[in-house]
C-alpha cells in the first residue's frame, strides 16, 4: 500500500463512533415509542428496552474482549468466528452480514427519498420514476465519496451524524420541559389495548415489546468493520463502547420522555414518523417539519454508512482468502473499488426492480432480514470458545459469552422457523463463491466438519424451496 493510501486509513475515534451511531440509529428510532406503545404500557415497554440494552451490552463486551485479545484481526464480525471455528464459518458470517447490509440499504434508500415526499409530493412512496432518478443520483454519489478515501468518507459521515442528531436533541430538550409525572404514572403498567387482544399481564407485555426492542441495536459492531482503517486498533475497541453508551442513552431518553408527555393511546396513534407527531403535539407544526427532515437525513446517513461497510467487509474477506481476490482490489487511496462497485450495482438493480415489480425486492428483503443474525450468533459462540482457552477455564468471560449466545439465539428464534430455514436459500448458492476463492488461493475447500455444515445448508435450502412450492411457507404473508 502506498504512502498516500496509508494516510487514508487514519479514521479517528470520533469518526468510528459517528460511523457506528449513524448506522444503528437509523430511521427506526423515529418510530420506536409508537411501536412499543402499540404493544405494551409504558412500564413494560421501558423494561423490555432495558433488557434489550443489557443483552447488547453483554454482546458489546464480547466484541471488545475479542478485539482486545485479537487486535490483528480486522472486520471482527466475521474474522472472530473464523478464528474460533475456521474459514468456512468465517465465510458464512461474512456472507450473512454482507447480504443483510446490501439488501437493507435498498429499503434505507427508499425511506430516505420517500421521506422527502413530506416536502416534495413527487417523491411520496419512493417507488416512482422521480424517486428512482433521485435514488440513483444519491447512490452513485455515495459510491464516489466512498472511493475517495476512508478519511474523507468518515468526515462526511461525521457531518451527517451531527446533523441527524440535532432534531433528536431538540426533541429531548422539548420533552424534558413537557414531561409530567402524573402522565407517566397514569396507566404505567396497564395496557390500554387489552380489549383489542393485546397482552394484559406485565410479563406478556414485556415479551411482546421485546420483539421490537431486541432489533434496535443491530449494527453496533460498526467500528469493528472499519478497524483496519482506524488510527489505532485500540480506537476500534473504545469506539464500540462509546457508541453503545450514546445509542442506549438516546433510546432510553426518547422512550421515557415520550411516555411522560403523552399517553400510551396517543403515542400508539401517531402517524409515521411518530417522533414528528409527538413533537408537534408538544411544540406545534414546526416539530413535525423538523422530524420529517430528520428521518430523511437519518435514513440517508445510515445508508451511506452501510455502503462503506458493504465494500469494506468484502475487501477484508478477500485478504482472508474466503472470497475471490477480485473483491480485494483497491485504488490508489486504498479503497476497495471493486467490492464497492459490485455492492452499488446490486443496489441499483434492486431500485429498478422496485419500480418494475416491487414483490421481487420484497422477497429478497425477506430472505436477507435474518442473515445478520448469523454473525451475531457465531461471534457469541466464539467468545465462549476463546475465553475458555484464554482464561484457562469457565470464568466470568465464558459466562458472558453464554449469555450473549442465548440472547442472539433468542433473537434468531423470535424471527420464526420459516425465516431461519429460508436464509439457507441465500447461503447455499454463495458457497460457490467460497469454492472459487479457495481454489484460486490453492487452499483446501472444506474440512470434514465443514462439509457436514455445507450439506446441512444445501438440504435446508432444498427443504425450504419445497415448502415454498407446496404452499406450506407463503412468502406473501410473511
Amino acid at each position: 500500500m502506498s504512502e498516500t493510501s496509508k494516510t487514508q486509513q487514519n479514521v479517528s475515534l470520533l469518526g468510528l463512533v459517528a460511523l457506528t451511531v449513524t448506522t444503528v440509529i437509523g430511521a427506526g428510532v423515529f418510530n420506536l415509542p409508537r411501536d412499543l406503545a402499540g404493544l405494551a404500557a409504558p412500564g413494560p415497554s421501558l423494561t423490555a428496552l432495558v433488557i434489550a440494552s443489557i443483552a447488547f451490552a453483554v454482546f458489546v463486551y464480547c466484541l471488545k474482549y475479542l478485539q482486545d485479545h485479537y487486535p490483528h484481526l480486522d472486520a471482527g464480525i466475521f474474522s472472530f468466528p473464523e478464528q474460533g471455528f475456521g474459514k468456512f464459518i468465517g465465510f458464512l458470517s461474512c456472507t450473512g452480514y454482507w447480504l443483510s447490509i446490501v439488501v437493507g440499504n435498498v429499503s434505507l434508500g427508499v425511506l430516505s427519498v420517500s421521506s422527502l415526499g413530506y416536502f416534495i409530493p413527487m417523491f411520496r412512496g419512493g417507488n416512482n420514476i422521480a424517486s428512482l432518478i433521485l435514488l440513483s443520483i444519491i447512490l452513485w454519489f455515495f459510491y464516489y465519496i466512498c472511493t475517495t478515501g476512508a478519511k474523507q468518507a468518515s468526515l462526511v459521515n461525521t457531518v451527517i451524524w451531527i446533523a441527524k442528531m440535532m432534531p433528536i436533541l431538540v426533541f429531548v430538550v422539548a420533552l424534558i420541559f413537557a414531561f409530567k409525572v402524573d402522565v407517566f404514572n397514569s396507566g404505567l403498567w396497564e395496557n390500554v389495548f387489552v380489549a383489542d387482544g393485546m397482552e394484559s399481564s406485565i410479563s406478556g407485555q414485556i415479551s411482546s415489546a421485546m420483539a421490537k426492542t431486541i432489533w434496535v441495536y443491530v449494527g453496533i459492531e460498526g467500528a469493528l468493520i472499519y478497524s483496519a482503517r482506524a488510527k489505532t486498533k485500540s480506537d476500534a475497541s473504545r469506539a464500540i463502547v462509546i457508541s453503545y453508551i450514546v445509542i442506549a442513552v438516546t433510546y432510553l431518553l426518547l422512550t421515557f420522555l415520550t411516555f411522560g408527555a403523552l399517553s400510551q393511546a396517543q403515542v400508539a396513534g401517531m402517524e409515521v414518523p411518530a417522533l414528528g407527531g409527538i413533537l408537534e403535539a408538544v411544540v406545534g407544526k414546526w416539530g413535525a417539519v423538523l422530524m420529517n427532515f430528520g428521518i430523511a437525513l437519518s435514513a440517508a446517513g445510515c445508508w451511506f454508512g452501510c455502503c462503506l461497510f458493504a465494500g469494506e467487509i468484502l475487501d477484508v474477506a478477500a485478504k482472508h482468502e474466503i472470497v475471490p481476490r477480485f473483491f480485494g482490489e483497491e485504488n490508489s487511496v486504498g479503497q476497495p473499488v471493486k467490492s464497492l462497485l459490485v455492492s452499488t450495482i446490486i443496489q441499483q438493480a434492486f431500485f429498478i426492480t422496485i419500480i418494475i415489480n416491487e414483490s421481487i425486492y420484497n422477497v429478497m428483503a425477506l430472505f436477507a432480514s435474518s442473515t445478520m443474525l448469523v454473525p451475531y450468533f457465531t461471534v457469541s459462540l466464539t467468545m465462549v470458545k476463546e475465553s475458555l482457552r484464554i482464561d484457562k477455564g469457565f470464568k466470568i468471560n465464558a459466562l458472558l459469552g453464554c449469555v450473549s449466545t442465548i440472547a442472539m439465539g433468542y433473537l434468531m428464534y423470535s424471527t420464526g422457523w420459516d425465516y431461519i430455514i429460508i436464509t439457507a436459500l441465500l447461503f447455499a448458492p454463495c458457497i460457490l463463491m467460497y469454492y472459487f476463492a479457495r481454489k484460486e488461493n490453492k487452499k483446501e475447500f472444506l474440512t470434514r466438519s465443514e462439509k457436514l455444515i455445507a450439506i446441512a445448508i444445501v438440504l435446508l435450502a432444498l427443504i425450504s424451496l419445497f415448502l415454498i412450492i407446496n404452499g406450506t411457507i407463503d412468502l406473501s404473508t410473511m
